[in-house]
């Protein structure tokens, strides 16, 4: 009985079989928020939540955070944090935060013609 075969074919797809495993679990840990958590201990609830995020451009984003009974609403860029609002978390339901475009500015109004100036006629 040869088994030369055997233990090739065992390692090559042993290192394979372990590597989906350690890949597998470090992206459940990295997309999905699992972790192993130490025997003894519990993770602490999260005094802030951020509840929803919208991305207006090049390092400038809405930000929707609920604290301390708050929901505020920070508007975040380069140049740090600025809060829009500020309620009761049980006051205003999260779809009450919607965004609406400014109004268009009226339009100027036309200027009035000049009028012409009068002509002299020589006589």
């Amino acid at each position: 009985m040869d088994l030369a075969p055997y233990f090739a074919r065992l390692a090559l797809l042993l290192p394979l079989l372990c590597g989906t495993i350690v890949l597998g679990l470090w992206g459940a840990k990295r997309f999905l928020g699992l972790g192993v958590t130490p025997v003894g201990t519990a993770r602490a609830p999260r005094a802030a939540r951020v509840t929803e995020t919208l991305l207006l451009g090049h390092g400038a984003r809405l930000a929707v955070v609920e604290f301390a009974d708050r929901r505020l609403l920070l508007a975040v860029g380069k140049g740090g944090i600025a809060t829009l609002a500020d309620t009761a978390l049980a006051s205003v339901p999260l779809a009450r935060f919607t965004l609406v475009p400014p109004a268009a500015p009226e339009p100027e109004p036309e200027p009035e013609p000049e009028p012409e100036p009068e002509q002299r006629h020589a006589n």
